[in-house]
């Protein structure tokens, strides 16, 4: 059985976002979040292969009223 973890603060989230987390956020799909990054609408990296979305670099891109 697989439990999924909710968070209920921003301050809860780990520091590197995987793109599910970020679809989530959005409120888009997990294929919207991807392509969103290749296409670097939203400050994502790749790391190890991985898309990875820096909690930070998220904070500051919503700040500023950004839209992917």
């Amino acid at each position: 059985m697989h439990v999924q973890k909710v968070y209920t603060d921003w301050h809860q989230l780990p520091i590197l976002l995987d793109l599910g987390m970020v679809a989530c956020i959005f409120g888009v799909s997990y294929e919207t979040a991807k392509s969103w990054a290749a296409q670097n609408k939203i400050p994502a990296q790749k790391v190890n292969g991985i898309w990875r979305v820096p909690k930070s670099a998220l904070m500051e891109f919503l700040k500023e009223g950004r839209s992917a």
